[in-house]
């Protein structure tokens, strides 16, 4: 089984529900699609979580997530049930490789074996997919549309070395596949294999026991998860719904959270690395007044948010540090000196998130825009607000049965 099938079939459908659980909240987006017009944003929500019951994207205390993702669901009036979920980029580990040009089939018998026997995942045991970047029969993810990127050699990707906090054995299994690799003629050896000519493949790996807990807790909360994906792909399926010329840019996806920020960068509509890097902007929280009162829900125009540090500014520098630390491994590192970057888009759901947008406009050359959603219909115009900082369940929430 795959990360991105691991759960049951996508079916057609006219609502969708995306669902992103970071080590603060749980955040929610409902659409519904009435005919051939426009989808309408039913639903936006955020639930937030106390201290250490999600700590770097595992879950430490299942019970409080079921019971916030319970509280959500309630106070939102949330319809729909089956449900697109992120993965954590912290706990994900994303490798580019270069591969004989097979069909999609054989391929996959090539990658199952390499990961078994020659690739070093940090997790034992792990749920994995690839995604066949260029070459002949070219296909994505199963459910995905987002186009994704070629990649020279054997570059991997920047995130690598911090996707996971613990090394596992040598161990490797693809889940409900064990005999996927059985029917492999020993006589062709991956040497042999070279002789094909080559295509880029992207790896993606997580835990399965990271997964389980994630497919555990959403299906205790009474939803039925259908597809797993990461942020990236999440925000630039957003992106370029408002903004046709992305497909054309050279561009920056910031999305900033409290305790870490993913850093993404695409060219011509292909992803071509990303990465989640710990600047913290959790210092010195205040509890909202809700969550004293017991009552955490935060809905529609509900944001009475405190100041999350006390200087934005000092940690906003560190984040701007880490930019231009990717930006310029892009450009020389991975010899792109040739692309400008065209835009940077900001998303995120840390306290004072227009303050470092202006911030990062007065440092950057490059154009800064907020990820909005300008050409959704709301249900109610108080979504808005709430819809700012749920850009990656929306981008869930567009895949509308799995497209």
């Amino acid at each position: 089984m795959s990360l991105s099938d691991m759960f049951s079939k996508v079916l057609p459908g006219r609502s969708s529900l995306g669902l992103e659980i970071t080590d603060t909240s749980v955040k929610i987006v409902e659409l519904t699609e009435p005919g051939s017009e426009r989808p309408v944003v039913r639903a936006a929500a955020i639930e937030r979580l106390p201290a250490g019951v999600v700590e770097e994207g595992r879950i430490m205390k299942p019970t409080a997530v079921i019971e916030a993702l319970q509280t959500l669901l309630r106070h939102a009036a949330i319809k729909t049930k089956r449900v697109h979920l992120i993965a954590p980029s912290q706990m994900l580990m994303v490798r580019f490789l270069q591969m004989p040009d097979l069909p999609q089939k054989e391929l996959a018998k090539v990658i199952d074996f390499d990961v078994k026997h020659n690739l070093h995942l940090p997790f034992e045991n792990p749920y994995y997919d690839f995604m066949k970047l260029n070459g002949t029969n070219e296909k994505g993810f199963k459910g995905t549309k987002a186009v994704l990127p070629k990649i020279n050699g054997n570059q991997q990707s920047v995130n690598e070395a911090a996707a996971a906090s613990e090394n596992g054995n040598n161990r490797y299994t693809k889940q409900g596949s064990s005999a996927l690799f059985e029917d492999f003629e020993q006589g062709a050896t991956l040497e042999e294999e070279s002789r094909f000519p080559q295509c880029d493949v992207m790896l993606v790996a997580a835990s399965k026991e990271l997964i389980d807990d994630y497919r555990g807790a959403v299906e205790a909360a009474g939803l039925k998860p259908i597809t797993m994906e990461f942020k990236a792909l999440s925000l630039f399926r957003l992106i370029e719904r408002e903004d046709s010329a992305s497909r054309t840019q050279t561009l920056l996806i910031l999305d900033i959270n409290e305790t870490a920020s993913d850093i993404s960068i695409f060219h011509e509509g292909q992803l071509k690395i990303t990465r989640s890097v710990p600047v913290s902007f959790a210092s010195g929280r205040e509890p909202h007044p809700s969550v004293q009162a017991g009552r955490s829900v935060e809905r529609f125009a509900e944001f009475d948010y405190r100041p999350a540090v006390d200087d934005i500014g000092s940690v906003a520098e560190e984040l701007v540090h880490e930019l231009e630390r990717l930006m310029n491994f892009y450009r020389y590192t991975l010899n792109n000196r040739t692309q400008e970057f065209g835009s940077l888009f900001v998303s995120g759901d840390v306290e004072g998130l227009e303050t470092i947008c202006v911030l990062l406009a007065e440092r950057f050359s490059q154009k800064v825009t907020p990820i909005v959603p300008s050409s959704l219909r709301l249900a109610h115009p108080q979504l808005q607000e709430p819809l700012l900082r749920c850009a990656v369940p929306l981008g869930l929430a567009l895949r509308r049965g799995g497209t």
